[in-house]
């Protein structure tokens, strides 16, 4: 589903998170999508909402923090210049 909601397709990679979430900082803009298990999600300190597409620009920081329930959530990022799914590293 984060796929879709992103614009990529069904079978690109995505990342997935268990238990704990990782702080992400995206070096270039990105569209990013969390779907799963609810969670506390920031992006530069603003609550991030679950299950719809978001616009990050670059050098904004998402921090994910513990499953609230559940243990499962799966982010799909995609640059927008380039249709092609971009994968950030761990700040």
């Amino acid at each position: 589903m984060a796929n879709r909601l992103v614009g990529n397709q069904p079978d690109a990679a995505g990342l997935e998170l268990t238990l704990l979430g990782p702080t992400l900082r995206f070096h270039q803009p990105a569209i990013i999508c969390l779907t799963g298990g609810p969670r506390a999600a920031t992006l530069d300190g603003v609550p991030l909402p679950l299950w719809r597409a978001v616009i990050v620009p670059a050098g904004g920081v998402v921090v994910t923090g513990a499953a609230l329930a559940g243990a499962g959530l799966v982010a799909a990022s995609i640059h927008p210049d380039q249709a092609v799914l971009y994968l950030v590293g761990a700040v």
